[in-house]
């Protein structure tokens, strides 16, 4: 458990988040929220699965939402993996769909005083002028060694980037990746 904590806090998405107080504060929710929801689908109890939607709320009202749909997509594919490979997949294949329900509800519901105003708010963003090509084109595929090595290939377009030495690193999360997907070969 320690060594899970300290990789997760100083992982490389927690670090470069450092000076982005939504990020990290949306991205401490993950563990509490996962437990919740990974109890209250295992065990069939209706409180862990509430108490994760209501945190999984108060994740989106951070004001990160970005993190939040991350946990959602987290939370579906484990959901799945669970209802289709995972040793109680006869009695969880009907409830996995009902508990994300009533994740995303509880969740919703308790942030919608923050979406609403978002959604309107939204409409009137700067970034409205951005191109729909400009949007969907995306980068280079050599940019997917920046999951590993942030500011590998320089900034966006080829244009360098002047960050600072603080983003010549290596991600500590790697390590722990490397681990789960260990533990996962094993598992199978």
């Amino acid at each position: 458990s320690l060594v899970a904590a300290v990789l997760f806090m100083f992982s490389g998405a927690m670090v470069v988040h450092t000076e982005h107080l939504a990020s990290v504060g949306a991205m401490a929710w993950y563990p509490l929220i996962f437990l919740l929801a990974r109890r209250g689908l295992l065990e069939g109890n209706f409180f862990f699965t509430v108490s994760a939607g209501m945190f999984f709320g108060l994740q989106i009202l951070v004001g990160h939402l970005q993190h939040s749909v991350y946990m959602g997509l987290l939370l579906f594919f484990y959901f799945a993996y669970e209802a289709c490979f995972g040793p109680q997949r006869a009695k969880l294949w009907p409830r996995w769909i009902v508990a994300l329900s009533i994740i995303a509800g509880a969740g919703a519901a308790l942030a919608m005083v923050q979406l609403i105003p978002t959604g309107e708010l939204g409409r009137l963003s700067i970034r409205s002028y951005l191109t729909y090509l400009y949007v969907t084109t995306g980068n280079d595929r050599r940019f997917l060694f920046t999951l590993f090595l942030p500011n590998f290939a320089g900034g966006l377009r080829g244009v360098p980037e002047q960050m600072g030495l603080t983003f010549n690193y290596v991600f500590l999360t790697v390590p722990g990746c490397l681990l789960a997907l260990l533990g996962l070969i094993e598992t199978v």
